[in-house]
């Protein structure tokens, strides 16, 4: 059965780079993407992908507050939920931590590693 990621980024250029790196990889994922983290929320009180890929940076509403959304729905409790961007600091990803995120991936100049920066925590 094909896995589904939800992918929750503002920018749509980094959604179409995210999906073309893991179609460039081979990992054949089903892909829905939300533009910011109201529409995230919105989608995943409908559907439960079997992954969550959170950027931190986002207008409204950041990774970290999205994240607390997330992690208040007891559906999603066993749903993996990575947070990446190219502005985390150690003192974001500690509170991810302590919020409950499965992963922080700081985004890599080249966007065809982040399959393989992401695959441990897509299992």
């Amino acid at each position: 059965m094909q896995k589904h990621i939800l992918l929750i980024d503002d920018d749509p250029d980094e959604i179409d780079i995210f999906i073309d790196a893991f179609r460039d990889a081979g990992l054949d994922y089903k892909y829905d993407a939300a533009p910011n983290a109201l529409e995230g929320l919105k989608f995943l009180r409908e559907t439960k992908p079997d992954y969550i890929v959170l950027d931190y940076k986002m207008p409204k509403m950041n990774g970290l507050e999205c994240l607390v959304e997330i992690k208040k729905m007891p559906s999603l409790e066993d749903v993996p939920v990575v947070m990446y961007s190219s502005s985390l600091d150690e003192e974001i990803i500690e509170t991810a931590q302590i919020l409950g995120v499965s992963g922080c991936v700081v985004k890599p100049f080249d966007m065809r590693m982040l399959p393989s920066l992401l695959q441990p925590y897509l299992k």
